[in-house]
């Protein structure tokens, strides 16, 4: 009896070795307040898909994120290491504000380098609603994705990216996160096979403009939470391939980030180096104060880059979208994202009809392409940085 007693306890002294050599990292799902166990992994990723409808592609039920752990190799002297610092009163939780700003400045550098450079890349700004539900979820020591419980975000769902390793200051955890670039395809949306994408499609995520994070030492491990609002979705393009700045409603420009007038009301310093560099395409008149343009009729986006059309086969017909009734729809995506010409989100060319003006006569291009006005007639030219530029193309 003493013999099994002896292998067992020395079958638990190598497992608990184990766990303090490997650090671990993982995406964003979507969280569920049931998950009391580590989910399943697979080698894919799935986000969320909402404001859709169940209709020929658009779906209506969003997805859960899903993606394998990442290790972090950890060297035999962090244990020894993490001892030091709890005798010298190393914080077991939470955040100083220098490593707040260090973890939001890391993030807004990231997003504001991405490649293929970005049209409407949000300007990330700290969010004290986040950091508290990220603290409170880092306090239960779990590396599985979930809420804290009984607690919600006024503001809707968000997403979750999490870090367990030696390194508290979350430098390390967001590199890990932020490298995963090199496996991803923007244009495609396709992760390279047996690679993991979702940490990063999260971090760069066009849309997601508010970030809080949390850390809580567990055993020899830190484990580092961060949570994103808006969150990442499945299917979905994570940011506009275009000009920085150049896809972003009534927004200012800083270092390639769009921050918004609310943003700036908030944080006027933010914007002491903001400016509008937005650039009217198609004849499209600029509001430098207001930072936006009116398009001529026939065209579409903040930019004047594109065509306005509907971007549903659906639109208009019976089953879809047969009226402007269904403009509502999903909290108004079919007007502002899929049929923007049926709901008049966009004014379209109609025969003997002026919205605002008109361009080259009525003139209108291919997807990825505007007009030059310098030539007589205008003639269309291929408008990079955009969806139709290839690596031999010149982003700038």
């Amino acid at each position: 009896m003493g013999k099994i007693y002896s292998i067992v306890f020395y079958l638990c002294v190598l497992l608990e070795l184990h766990s303090l050599v490997h650090g671990y990292s993982a995406n964003n799902v979507e969280i569920n307040a049931s998950v009391t166990e580590p989910p399943k992994y697979t080698n894919s990723y799935v986000n969320h898909l909402e404001n859709a409808v169940n209709l020929e592609g658009i779906e209506l039920k969003p997805k859960p994120l899903i993606s394998s752990p990442k290790f972090e190799e950890i060297s035999g002297s962090v244990p020894l290491q993490l001892r030091y610092d709890n005798r010298n009163h190393d914080r077991d939780r939470g955040f100083n504000q220098e490593i707040k700003k260090q973890i939001l400045d890391l993030h807004n550098l990231y997003r504001s380098n991405v490649t293929p450079p970005a049209g409407n890349m949000a300007f990330m700004e700290w969010d004290e609603r986040l950091e508290h539900l990220a603290q409170l979820y880092a306090d239960e020591c779990v590396f599985a994705h979930g809420y804290p419980r009984d607690k919600t975000y006024p503001h809707g769902d968000y997403g979750q990216n999490l870090y367990i390793g030696h390194d508290r200051s979350g430098y390390l955890g967001l590199w890990m996160w932020y490298e995963e670039y090199q496996h991803y395809d923007c244009k495609t949306r396709v992760c390279k096979p047996e690679e993991e994408c979702g940490h990063y499609i999260q971090m760069a995520w066009g849309k997601s403009s508010r970030l809080g994070c949390g850390v809580r030492r567990c055993g020899f491990r830190y484990l580092i939470v961060c949570h994103y609002y808006p969150r990442a979705l499945d299917g979905q393009q994570m940011y506009i391939i275009a000009k920085p700045c150049s896809q972003c409603s009534n927004a200012l420009c800083r270092n390639n980030l769009c921050v918004s007038h609310e943003q700036c009301k908030k944080n006027p310093k933010v914007c002491e180096t903001a400016k509008c560099n937005l650039k009217c395409q198609n004849c499209g008149l600029l509001d430098k104060k207001a930072c936006k343009c009116t398009c001529a009729d026939g065209w579409d986006s903040p930019d004047c880059s594109r065509v306005c059309k509907d971007d549903h086969q659906r639109c208009g017909m019976n089953p879809g979208f047969p009226t402007k009734a269904s403009c509502s729809l999903n909290n108004f995506a079919i007007a502002k994202k899929y049929c923007r010409k049926m709901c008049r989100s966009c004014n379209p060319l109609i025969e003997h009809t002026i919205f605002n003006h008109v361009c080259c006569e009525r003139k209108l291009c291919g997807d990825g392409y505007v007009l030059n006005l310098k030539n007589k007639p205008c003639s269309c030219t291929l408008l990079c940085p955009g969806p139709k530029c290839g690596k031999n193309h010149l982003y700038f």
